[in-house]
């Protein structure tokens, strides 16, 4: 059997056979480079070096699919982990993609907006659901545990081609305007528009659906909070206009 051969049979027992990383179901990448030895002079040296050239090659090519396999993955734990928040996500995603198209938002826009509505709690995989689900107040760890959830969602969407182009808006998903948010403390327009939008939507689906350690808010109440904290939180501009939307859509 040539060494070709046996390279195949290895991917192919790979393939059937998914490794997966802990409960997390990631998938395991390997690349494998074949050389053989075309005549007698050829040295041992230089074929080894056909064969890791081989593999570099094998490896860039699969690298962009097992990026957003990755990607992939972490979302589906992340769904199965804490089914309150995928359907926080999906509220965001209906009230954040509706605000979009009030603005003026182009399609592509639009595209991203829904995108980062979806993954932007992605971050939160890496904290327990002891945690997000506590009815009383944090300790100081946990709560430097939580703030942390919009960095490692930055760093998991950049390892994905396909979210890559979302990544600074998960980032900055919670600065506030007034420059006293995380990660950065940026102020005002420093923050991505998108990471804006998503900040008003968020608060008002929290607030308006409720939380083991907050009760909820009627759309009166919410709405009354977000123009409280225009300014300060949130985009005064912005919050002009949600409220707006809202108001005009129970009016409907």
């Amino acid at each position: 059997m040539t060494a070709g051969a046996i390279a195949e049979r290895i991917v192919a027992c790979a393939q059937n056979n998914q490794v997966q990383v802990q409960q997390l179901g990631l998938p395991i990448s390997f690349s494998l480079g074949v050389a053989t030895a075309v005549d007698m002079n050829q040295s041992l040296e230089e074929t080894f070096k056909v064969a890791d050239n081989s593999m570099y090659r094998n490896k860039l090519r699969y690298k962009l699919g097992a990026k957003n396999d990755i990607f992939a993955a972490l979302q589906k734990a992340m769904q199965e982990k804490d089914h309150l928040a995928t359907e926080h996500s999906e509220r965001v995603n209906t009230i954040a993609v509706e605000f979009g198209k009030t603005l003026g938002l182009s399609s592509d826009v639009l595209r991203d907006l829904s995108a980062l509505a979806q993954a932007h709690d992605l971050g939160l995989i890496g904290v327990s659901n002891e945690v997000l689900h506590k009815p009383g107040p944090l300790t100081t760890d946990e709560w430097s545990m939580v703030r942390q959830h919009p960095e490692r969602g930055y760093r998991i969407a950049q390892s994905s081609t396909e979210y890559a182009g979302i990544a600074d808006y998960i980032l900055h998903h919670h600065e506030r305007w007034d420059g006293t948010g995380y990660p950065l403390k940026l102020i005002g327009e420093q923050i991505p528009l998108l990471s804006r939008i998503i900040a008003l939507a968020d608060a008002f689906d929290v607030m308006t659906t409720g939380r083991p350690y907050r009760q909820k808010d009627s759309q009166e109440e919410a709405l009354a909070e977000l123009r409280r904290c225009a300014g300060s939180q949130f985009d005064p501009h912005l919050v002009e206009h949600f409220c707006s939307m809202i108001l005009s859509s129970r009016a409907q």
